[in-house]
């Protein structure tokens, strides 16, 4: 699927851009805007879809990012299949942030009632979404800094840095090893 080509369609008179599935259970997403758009979107797709590359969406909210993801995670000949799993990591507690992500087993703290299997765990095999990355506290940041070495798609207000001004995560880690940031307006 390296030779990824996505077909921009035109229906009256509105421009659109349609990311197929292989799995019948998930619809495929569609994106709509100009044409110069639509181009970038598919440039993007088909550069960093069938990839392992971890992907930096910025952009203000409503502009897309979860849906950019979505495609991101459908173009992957093998993670497709696999589950997609956003969390907004801004809504993570930070107590409790390494056994939300990470998981725990039965009395690992006080409270551990039963085993829990964490986001990262449940998103084995597809595509790990954090949305909201610039929102998140900086002792959920150092644990973030491990699964940098996994299929990774995060996201941040292009507004609000602060996850790479902290000093935890550079923005230039996302241009290295085949990493790619892309941009919504």
């Amino acid at each position: 699927m390296l030779g990824l080509r996505l077909q921009i369609d035109h229906h009256q008179g509105l421009s659109f851009l349609s990311v197929p599935s292989n799995n019948p259970d998930v619809k495929p997403v569609k994106f709509y805007g100009t044409q110069e758009w639509l181009e970038m979107v598919n440039r993007d797709l088909c550069l960093v879809g069938p990839t392992d590359a971890k992907v930096l969406i910025t952009g203000e909210t409503g502009t897309g990012k979860t849906t950019l993801a979505r495609a991101i995670h459908l173009c992957h000949p093998k993670r497709a299949t696999g589950p997609f799993r956003r969390t907004n990591l801004g809504a993570l507690v930070p107590e409790l942030a390494a056994s939300q992500l990470f998981g725990h087993t039965k009395g690992a703290f006080t409270g551990a009632a039963r085993d829990h299997t964490g986001i990262v765990e449940e998103s084995d095999g597809g595509t790990f979404f954090m949305d909201e990355v610039s929102a998140t506290a900086e002792n959920v940041q150092v644990m973030l800094l491990t699964l940098l070495e996994e299929r990774i798609i995060g996201s941040e207000r292009e507004s609000d840095k602060s996850l790479f001004s902290s000093g935890y995560l550079e923005s230039d880690e996302f241009s290295l090893c085949g990493n790619h940031a892309l941009g919504l307006q």
